[in-house]
């Protein structure tokens, strides 16, 4: 059985909600690709996972960024901000990351 696997990008738009763009027939490349063009937009990005059939999701939000060229300091702090809170909640919720 081959290994099948897809990407989910998490954007967070404030009182409006977050939205989850899934596509199964999406490649890493199409996602760097739609970083790099604004259709995914990094200011909006919560997170980027890979997730592999059988495996839990991998976050692969950073080295996305890094491919896209868009990993600039301010990305990576909203970012690194985000992941922090999120850590914070599961914590204070007793889930183990």
């Amino acid at each position: 059985m081959a290994n099948f696997t897809y990407y989910v990008a998490m954007l967070d738009y404030g009182r409006r909600g977050r939205e989850a763009i899934v596509d199964p027939n999406e490649s890493r490349q199409n996602i760097i690709d739609k970083v790099k063009s604004g259709e995914i937009d990094r200011d909006k990005l919560i997170f980027i996972h890979e997730v592999t059939m059988g495996n839990l999701p991998v976050d692969v939000t950073e080295d996305v960024l890094a491919a896209a060229g868009t990993a600039e300091l301010e990305a990576r702090e909203q970012y690194r901000n985000w992941r922090w809170d999120h850590e914070r909640d599961h914590h204070k919720n007793l889930v183990v990351l």
